[in-house]
């Protein structure tokens, strides 16, 4: 966002009017899901690195996992094995998020081995690029960071192309990684309950009141984090 006085008001007003969204991801607390993280242990790690970062699969999977000894069987599971975004979650979290609105994602099946017993549950695996493209770029904020944790501090992009170009040339030379610090969307995003930006990190969020759902329904296994507001474009021309 610009810097004017103004434009920081527009933040402050806006934030009474726009859904709050929670980074979300696997509880590491002990007394959550156990003594160990992660809490499995994959039986077939060819199946769970074949699983792709962007796109949905174009094979059959055979992912079973193991529930290490010393951790809980929560709704979701932590594992290490997988780097495609998403979670491995249980058929009753399922359920509730058919409810939601979610970015393009799939259910791949997943076999939880607990000593004599088997769960089945599901890797929710998310591949879309849609919330790259409904980024507003000229008025959204990105933190550059250099390989080694180097703050190279905030930047803005005319567009998707000229972030891409930026990190292509410096790229030749060192590795960037980019975070979003304020997100502005253009009119296209629909108000999802769960989504995430590619290329700007892993992270996931979630809408407040799929939050809400979820400790209503006391699911277990997940961490919650209040990340930052959102705002649309359409919310700054009415100010």
């Amino acid at each position: 966002m610009p810097n004017s006085k103004f434009q920081r008001d527009q933040r402050i007003l806006l934030d009474k009017a726009n859904m709050k969204y929670y980074r979300i991801e696997n509880d590491v607390e002990s007394k959550a899901v156990g003594r160990k993280y992660p809490q499995l242990e994959c039986n077939n790690l060819v199946y769970a690195h074949a699983i792709p970062d962007f796109g949905p699969s174009k094979i059959k999977y055979n992912l079973s996992f193991n529930l290490v000894k010393g951790t809980k069987l929560t709704d979701a599971l932590s594992t290490t094995a997988i780097s495609a975004s998403g979670f491995i979650i249980s058929e009753r979290l399922r359920t509730l998020l058919e409810s939601y609105k979610l970015e393009r994602h799939e259910f791949i099946p997943v076999e939880i081995i607990d000593g004599k017993q088997t769960h089945n549950y599901y890797f929710l695996h998310f591949y879309g690029l849609d919330m790259v493209h409904c980024l507003d770029y000229q008025q959204s904020e990105f933190h550059i960071i250099k390989w080694g944790f180097q703050d190279l501090g905030t930047k803005k992009f005319d567009s998707y192309e000229s972030y891409q170009n930026y990190m292509k040339e410096f790229n030749e030379e060192y590795s960037l990684i980019a975070h979003l610090d304020c997100v502005v969307l253009k009119e296209e995003f629909n108000d999802l309950d769960v989504f995430s930006f590619p290329y700007f990190g892993n992270e996931v969020f979630i809408s407040e009141r799929l939050k809400q759902c979820l400790e209503d329904n006391h699911i277990t296994g997940f961490s919650f984090e209040e990340k930052f507001q959102l705002y649309k474009v359409t919310d700054l021309l009415k100010l």
